[in-house]
């Protein structure tokens, strides 16, 4: 039986939509005054080329990234469909989009599914597939897998992702072999998995030794990934860990919440689902989203002090669900919804330059 709650958001009336676009976007674009003193700056690109969508995939390859899938409230095709699979490419050079190859007629539109990036392709898989009302004969979580090659254009099925089917997972690259840990099949996981592309084969890794979630974040850096934040059981995740394939273990930080007796986490709020992660000059950067709702604060991490500073928070419109990337250094946001509103602006994020209201 499908959960109603997958699907409930999906249906509600466009007039109450069009009331309430007006309204979010006037209350999100102002900073706040806490904002005055933090460092940062959110520079307006133009917009992501795709119908605008939540819940979708991106992936960085060979200086540039691929956005794909996702979920788009507006009839696809006239014929009840919301969810996507086409593919987009950015050029950050042209800062313009490129439309490619969609994923093949039998695989599934989708959202909530995960994507890496191995041995010259990206890889997308699992999420909740097209649900069209009165179809009741197979379950909406997806465990297949598809390959795209950008030179060729052109999409191959892989080996079917081992664990069950999901949606609402993580999943990083690291030194060519991909990885997707968590996520929800009916309850919540934290089994991690790894793709090896030159093999076509996946293998169980140790899983994540703190609390099972969906929804969660993650960034790499210097080969390490850190994994935070995401619910389990309607509640906000705290703590924080980092992985090292290398070794196949994981190893406990500081956790991303005020639960300890001295005050270098006395302000933090970075508990969160449905964020966005990403990696700039080797710090890592959890950004929108909050419990529950929309948000738009930007954290940085600092690997070598396991410590967290509040930057400036996004100058779009607050969101969650939304996707961000790393191209040579740089880090971008696009895409995510708020309530019945979908966005399809791009942002470039600026770490150490001071908040500018006016490249915007």
């Amino acid at each position: 039986m499908i959960s109603k709650n997958l699907f409930v958001h999906k249906w509600a009336p466009r007039v109450l939509k069009l009331v309430m676009v007006s309204s979010i976007i006037l209350s999100s674009f102002s900073c706040s005054d806490d904002d005055e003193d933090l460092l940062g700056n959110w520079v307006r690109l133009g917009s992501f080329e795709g119908y605008p969508r939540s819940g979708a995939v991106a992936v960085s390859l060979n200086g540039k990234a691929y956005v794909t899938t996702g979920y788009d409230d507006d009839d696809i095709d006239d014929d009840n469909i919301y969810r996507l699979k086409d593919m987009w490419e950015f050029n950050p050079e042209s800062e313009s989009w490129k439309k490619m190859k969609g994923m093949p007629d039998e695989a599934y539109p989708r959202d909530q599914a995960v994507g890496f990036a191995a041995s010259g392709k990206v890889y997308i898989g699992t999420g909740i597939g097209e649900y069209k009302e009165g179809v009741t004969t197979r379950n909406p979580w997806l465990n297949d897998f598809w390959g795209f090659d950008p030179g060729a254009n052109s999409w191959t099925r892989i080996a079917d992702f081992p664990g069950t089917a999901r949606y609402g997972a993580i999943a990083f690259s690291i030194k060519d072999k991909g990885y997707v840990c968590s996520g929800y099949d009916g309850g919540y996981l934290k089994d991690l998995w790894e793709y090896n592309p030159s093999t076509d084969e996946w293998s169980p890794k140790a899983s994540f030794p703190g609390e099972k979630r969906r929804d969660a974040v993650v960034f790499v850096i210097n080969d390490i990934a850190y994994v935070c934040t995401g619910i389990d059981n309607n509640q906000g995740r705290k703590d924080f860990y980092s992985y090292d394939p290398t070794t196949d273990k994981w190893t406990k930080l500081r956790d991303i919440s005020d639960t300890s007796d001295e005050s270098y986490d006395d302000d933090y709020n970075i508990v969160r689902s449905s964020a966005v992660a990403f990696t700039v000059d080797g710090k890592g950067y959890v950004c929108t989203a909050s419990l529950g709702s929309v948000g738009s604060t930007v954290w940085e991490y600092d690997p070598g002090s396991d410590l967290w500073d509040e930057k400036t928070s996004f100058e779009g419109s607050s969101r969650n669900e939304a996707v961000a990337f790393t191209i040579n250094n740089i880090g971008y946001i696009t895409t995510g919804r708020s309530s019945g509103t979908y966005f399809d602006d791009l942002w470039r994020f600026e770490p150490n330059a001071e908040q500018d209201d006016n490249d915007n």
